[in-house]
């Protein structure tokens, strides 16, 4: 189970520890668990507002945050980015969206539109 957790409402943490990541769970229907299998290793940052990961064909994780904050970048943008999980840093490559652009969702795709398989 592979999701998106900006982080935000969780009473366990302190206001200004709270940072996004991607993260996989392994459930245990059997005994109604899940184990942490991955997280990501980005610099901690918060993405407040929604916020994306989908897993791509290849198995890599394409990591959305809608709009993001951290000290360098007061300015609210969205960031993209490809994670190998079977490598640190994990970062393939990252585009930055420009101060105030927002994007609420973004997917991999195996080819591109209107291209025959």
């Amino acid at each position: 189970m592979l999701l998106y957790d900006n982080g935000v409402g969780n009473p366990d943490v302190a206001a200004a520890a709270v940072h996004s990541r991607t993260i996989r769970y392994t459930p245990d229907f059997d005994a109604m668990t899940a184990t942490q299998a991955w997280a990501d290793d980005d610099p901690q940052l918060r993405s407040p507002v929604a916020g994306d990961a989908d897993r791509s064909a290849g198995g890599h994780v394409l990591r959305l945050d809608s709009t993001w904050v951290d000290a360098d970048n007061p300015a609210a943008g969205a960031r993209l980015r490809e994670l190998d999980p079977a490598r640190s840093p994990n970062a393939v490559w990252t585009l930055y969206m420009p101060p105030g652009k927002f994007s609420h969702r973004a997917a991999p795709i195996s080819r591109f539109v209107g291209v025959p398989e």
